[in-house]
């Protein structure tokens, strides 16, 4: 029996990846050596995404079929080094999204600026004026965005934008090298505009109904706002910050 743990760890441990890749990507990310807080939100959207993957396995399907898909995270490279990215692969029979650390780290920051933001609360119609109003939406707005990117990633895998489990070759969201003059920048565009929808196919039914939305206005209470317009206000304000 295959665990994905394991797999996505010897991916990074491939002596088929290029050198600059095991440098930049150094392996699985080991939780236990984060600040608890960011620790604890990490695992908590891991352990959502993974059993939600479990759930659906029958029903969810790539240019390949039915595949096993399974979200992880990326240490850091050595310092001074930043690696803010995130990636889609195939590997031993799964299909993998992987959030880097220093990609994680840089929307909890930007997460941290909206929480102080008294324009981003005037837009909502929500209070931050304690540390503990503050901490909730920075708390709501992080594991939005990372659920985003995640769904970002998984519509690159339902899309067939990846290369299935080819142990070399990955799906790079922010650091593309085949981003140059000469390659068909229209058809990258094109593959990015429907991994985007696709999140916002995944995001929706959840934000709309009693799901999401429903806890999103029981924690952060907006006043003077429509419902809707909030929980639309909330969406471009997370993903497009």
């Amino acid at each position: 029996m295959k665990y994905p743990e394991v797999e996505f760890y010897r991916y990074f441990t491939s002596d088929s990846l290029s050198e600059e890749d095991r440098t930049n990507y150094p392996g699985r990310l080991d939780t236990s050596t984060l600040d608890d807080g960011l620790a604890s939100v990490l695992r908590e959207v891991q352990d959502h995404i993974n059993q939600m993957f479990d759930r659906q396995v029958e029903r969810i399907n790539a240019s390949i079929g039915p595949v096993k898909l399974h979200l992880d995270y990326i240490a850091a490279p050595k310092r001074p080094a930043r690696i803010a990215n995130a990636i889609a692969f195939g590997y031993s029979g799964f299909s993998f999204i992987g959030l880097t650390l220093d990609l994680v780290q840089t929307m909890f920051d930007i997460c941290s600026l909206l929480s102080g933001s008294s324009t981003t609360a005037e837009l909502l119609g929500i209070d931050l004026k304690t540390n503990e109003q503050r901490a909730v939406f920075l708390s709501c707005l992080f594991s939005f965005q990372l659920q985003f990117v995640v769904y970002h990633e998984l519509g690159h895998h339902f899309h067939g934008h990846t290369p299935m489990y080819t142990s070399s070759v990955f799906f790079s969201e922010f650091e593309r090298k085949d981003l140059i003059p000469g390659t068909n920048r229209l058809e990258d565009q094109a593959g990015e505009v429907e991994a985007d929808g696709y999140a916002v196919h995944m995001i929706l039914p959840g934000l709309c109904t009693k799901g999401t939305g429903q806890a999103l206005l029981e924690k952060l209470r907006p006043e003077g706002i429509a419902t809707n317009k909030f929980l639309v206000c909330f969406l471009l304000s997370s993903i497009g910050s």
